[in-house]
């Protein structure tokens, strides 16, 4: 699981989506904290992850916890923080940090990702 990761992290850091078609499930739930409503399925949440990716520059990945819910799927939680493009955006509005939730199915394949951010004034430059 810990690979997931690996590759989740070196995709956001080379704003890579080709690495993130390999993770994601045809079936994925994408929770941002943008949206009120998840964006479904796997060419929708590519476009925003994509999107996402391209703002971010210096992406730090932190501390990672991996756990097998009762159901049976892997749930893996990885802190983040970035800074969002224009560099020229310097301070607390220009980073972003935040925890990403994975939920993998028995493929290792995304079947949710969950996005907790702050702070708001960074979250609404995405």
């Amino acid at each position: 699981m810990s690979a997931i990761l690996a590759k989740w992290s070196r995709a956001a850091a080379n704003r890579d989506i080709g690495l993130v078609d390999e993770l994601l499930a045809d079936t994925i739930d994408f929770y941002s904290p943008v949206s009120e409503k998840p964006q479904q399925g796997k060419q929708a949440v590519r476009v925003v992850l994509y999107s996402a990716f391209c703002l971010f520059h210096d992406f730090k990945s932190g501390r990672e916890w991996i756990r097998t819910s009762s159901n049976g799927a892997v749930e893996l939680c990885q802190e983040f923080s970035a800074q969002l493009e224009p560099e020229s955006l310097k301070g607390e509005a220009g980073r972003l940090n935040g925890v990403f939730v994975i939920t993998c199915d028995r493929h290792n394949r995304i079947t949710r990702l969950d996005v907790h951010a702050r702070p708001i004034g960074a979250i609404t430059r995405l």
